[in-house]
């Protein structure tokens, strides 16, 4: 306002006029938006768009389990047992076995159950490895079975 007032009044604008060059914008140019951002853009949109299908239809369709392995506590229970049960029987197993070969030596017996010990741990690895891969190829075998069936 104060600019307004120290020009000559012949050249000065208007009032109304001045107000709204003030308040007239240029109009805002959008960024290009690259193609990966439009690519995850598009799938975001189709997951939303999946939930939303899902809602609706949720009585009708059966619904995929999506478990991941052991995410339930009966799982993880039951597997700690079993990982507790095969050390226990691994470290008598080996006490018993390292105390008929060596004549009651007690270190060489310790020493033959933590042996044992070790090997039914890293047992336990590999069954737990080869169940946790059988169980998430098993969600595509089902899928395979109920397309033959359609």
């Amino acid at each position: 306002m104060t600019i307004w007032s120290l020009y000559p009044s012949s050249k000065r604008p208007s009032l109304p006029n001045y107000f709204m060059a003030q308040l007239s914008f240029s109009p805002v140019l959008n960024p290009e938006k690259s193609e990966e951002l439009k690519a995850r853009l598009s799938k975001l949109q189709d997951l939303a768009d999946k939930k939303a299908y899902r809602e609706p239809v949720k009585d009708v369709v059966h619904k995929e389990k999506t478990t991941e392995p052991f995410s339930s506590y009966e799982d993880q229970i039951g597997f700690g047992l079993h990982v507790i049960l095969i050390m226990v029987i691994g470290f008598l197993c080996g006490y018993v076995a390292f105390r008929a070969l060596f004549n009651h030596n007690v270190v060489m017996n310790i020493a033959g159950g933590i042996f044992r010990m070790v090997f039914g741990m890293l047992l336990e690895t590999v069954l737990f490895m080869i169940r946790t891969s059988a169980m998430e190829s098993a969600p595509s075998r089902s899928r395979m079975k109920s397309k033959k069936r359609q």
